[in-house]
C-alpha cells in the first residue's frame, strides 16, 4: 500500500520526507519494512535501547560544544602587553 501525504512546507513536511527516505533505505538494505520485520519484542526493545543510548551520546556531544562556545564567549579578552601599559603604577 502506498500512502501520499501532502503538507505545507515546514518542519512537519521535512520530517515526513525524512521518514519516507529512511523507509526507502531500510527496504533497500533489509528487503522489508519495519512492520514486516519478524524480530521479537525483546529484540525491538534492544534496538530501541541502543538508539536511545546513541541519542544520549549525541546530546552530550552537542552540550559539550555549547559549553565550549559559552566559555569562549564569556572568557575575558586578552589585551596583550600593550593593553596593560600604565597599569603597573595603579597597582
Amino acid at each position: 500500500m502506498t500512502v501520499g501525504i501532502f503538507l505545507e512546507d515546514g518542519v512537519e513536511a521535512r520530517i515526513c520526507a525524512e521518514i519516507a527516505a529512511r523507509q526507502k533505505r531500510g527496504i533497500a538494505k533489509y528487503g522489508m519494512t519495519v512492520a514486516e520485520n519478524p524480530l521479537s519484542l525483546l529484540q525491538w526493545i534492544q534496538h530501541a535501547k541502543e538508539e536511545a543510548l546513541d541519542q544520549a551520546i549525541y546530546l552530550e556531544r552537542m552540550a559539550d560544544e555549547i559549553r565550549a562556545q559559552i566559555e569562549r564567549a564569556t572568557k575575558p579578552k586578552d589585551l596583550g602587553a600593550c593593553g596593560n601599559v600604565g597599569m603597573e603604577a595603579s597597582e
